[in-house]
């Protein structure tokens, strides 16, 4: 099971630029670019069928197909086989056996540590990524949180509403940088790339210590202390 996410571009020029600017390897792939990072790849697309989501590459495809039909609304386009969670993310179904991140490269980022979802349907997603086959790593009821992976350690955080004091736009990618982070903003900043929002909700004396960017397909990123 490989996984990466798949977006679609209003402007796939300034996209491309914004994740040059990141460091981002970038790799054009038929009428679609990969820019992976060391544990994620991202496509990009201009075309206008495609939703931002992910793509799940399996060895048997009508039997995870069959299995999805009775969890959550199945789609078909072209070649494509698209299950649809409950928060507007496309899972495009396919047998192709795809290249995804080797690690090989490091963005401006810092260390990834998988994707966030924020979701009003915890155990309907939950479930659903389970069907797709990721695996349960961490659950916890109380703060409105739950982690899953692949093998190849593709991580998915699904947050409950309100849980998280800032802005949120799914999916978000997860750098945690403990206290090299303020550092790696100041990197960030020198590329003339706009900060989508200052975080202060999480520093007792209101400073900036964690931001946010987004990319122009709408997908956000995370750049925390944790």
């Amino acid at each position: 099971m490989s996984v990466k996410i798949i977006t679609p571009t209003p402007n796939l020029t300034e996209s491309l630029e914004f994740y040059k600017k990141l460091n981002f390897k970038v790799e054009s792939s038929g009428t679609s670019y990969l820019v992976s990072d060391a544990k994620i790849t991202i496509e990009l697309s201009d075309s206008k069928k495609y939703r931002k989501g992910f793509k799940i590459s399996t060895s048997n495809k009508a039997k995870l197909i069959n299995k999805l039909s009775s969890h959550t609304i199945l789609l078909n386009q072209d070649d494509d086989s698209i299950a649809v969670d409950r928060n507007g993310l496309w899972y495009y179904i396919t047998e192709e056996d795809f290249t995804t991140a080797d690690g090989s490269n490091q963005s401006i980022l810092g260390t990834n540590f998988g994707v966030s979802i924020e979701t009003a349907h915890m155990q309907h997603t939950k479930d659903l990524l389970i069907l797709l086959g990721f695996k349960l790593q961490m659950e916890n009821e109380e703060q409105g949180f739950i982690q899953l992976k692949t093998k190849d350690d593709f991580y998915i955080s699904l947050m409950k509403p309100f849980s998280c004091p800032h802005l949120f736009n799914n999916p978000a990618l997860n750098y945690f940088n403990g206290k090299d982070n303020l550092n790696i903003i100041d990197h960030i900043k020198t590329k003339n790339i706009s900060v989508y929002e200052n975080i202060t909700a999480f520093n007792t004396e209101n400073l900036v210590d964690n931001i946010s960017l987004m990319d122009p397909s709408g997908i956000g990123f995370f750049i925390f202390n944790d």
